[in-house]
């Protein structure tokens, strides 16, 4: 039984993490606050989509927050 409740911790740990980009994500913003296009130029080969669907996801699950703030242009720090 308590191997059966730690795969299922691998296991959702995995569909949260799980993904080319988000660990890179993660590991730029392990320490520092970062504007979208930072974060775009950061990671080479990422498109601006997958990074607005990949960081729309780990807000969803609660590993980053996203600020915005009220200027224009628009202004994102996560």
């Amino acid at each position: 039984m308590v191997l059966h409740l730690e795969c299922s911790s691998v296991k959702t740990t995995l569909d949260v993490m799980g993904g080319k980009w988000k660990p890179l994500i993660l590991f730029l913003l392990r320490s520092q606050t970062l504007r979208f296009n930072e974060l775009q130029r950061s990671i080479a080969g990422i498109t601006q989509k997958m990074l607005i669907q990949q960081l729309r996801e780990l807000e969803t699950d609660g590993l980053v927050q996203r600020k915005v703030y009220p200027v224009v242009p628009p202004k994102v720090e996560y």
